[in-house]
């Protein structure tokens, strides 16, 4: 099974103004894999809302390892990225419960 080692590298603290008038957060992300060779990713954005209270819970547990999902067989989606940080998100939002 392949598995991804996801934190938060980066949350701003203070916002800025996004693109239609609303705060949002800068975030920087680390996806390692921990599958065959090493290999560390960086995604990255901005957040607000729900999103950027789990983003602040992922930040408090630390970097915590999620499966890539089954159904991806040998191939990932381009924006695979988003659905490992999704999955981590989600994770610890649960973990926060």
């Amino acid at each position: 099974m392949v598995e991804y080692r996801v934190g938060i590298r980066r949350l701003s603290d203070r916002p800025v103004v996004g693109p239609g008038g609303e705060l949002t957060h800068e975030v920087v992300y680390s996806i390692a894999s921990r599958h065959g060779v090493p290999s560390v990713d960086w995604d990255g954005g901005v957040v607000q809302g729900n999103t950027l209270v789990r983003c602040l819970q992922l930040q408090e547990m630390g970097d915590i390892t999620v499966p890539e999902p089954s159904d991806w067989g040998d191939h990932k989606p381009d924006q695979w990225q988003d659905v490992i940080v999704n999955l981590a998100l989600d994770h610890s939002k649960s973990e926060s419960a």
